[in-house]
């Protein structure tokens, strides 16, 4: 039981505790070490995923930025065809109106010294006539029995 030598033996099992727990330091080190290769190589592999991903998303953005051209396009296209159409009819409302006006010399005008008038209705009824299915000029007299050319 001498005092010196207890102070040997605690100072001997305190080294002997440290070396240990340097050994496991040394474990724990290398196994953290393993783990960080391990991340690093997991996120060199992220990386690269977003950069493809980055390029897939640049490629569909300049694809819709050239769809939005496109659609552009097809609406001024539709607006100068909806712009052409109006005109057209307008067009074809004027010539329409000058032609029945008679101002275009397209159709020959009527003397116009005898008013027309509709023929006088029958007082009674009639059988069905075929003088309503002919077709005859408005300026031409009706003629005083039904034709049978013309059924």
């Amino acid at each position: 039981g001498h005092p010196g030598g207890q102070k040997a033996q605690n100072a001997d099992s305190e080294i002997r505790s440290l070396i240990v727990s340097s050994d496991t330091t040394g474990i724990d080190l290398e196994n953290m070490q393993k783990a960080l290769i391990k991340v690093s190589g997991g996120m060199t592999v992220a990386q690269r995923d977003i950069q493809v991903a980055q390029a897939e998303l640049f490629a569909l953005a300049q694809k819709l930025a050239q769809t939005d051209g496109e659609l552009a396009n097809t609406a001024r296209r539709l607006d100068v065809v909806h712009d052409y159409w109006s005109g057209f009819s307008r067009g074809l409302q004027d010539t329409e109106h000058e032609v029945f006006e008679g101002k275009s010399g397209m159709l020959l005008k009527k003397a116009e010294t005898r008013p027309r008038q509709l023929p006088a209705l029958p007082s009674s009824p009639r059988p069905h006539s075929t003088t309503a299915q002919r077709i005859c000029d408005p300026g031409e007299p009706m003629p005083a029995r039904p034709s049978t050319s013309m059924m």
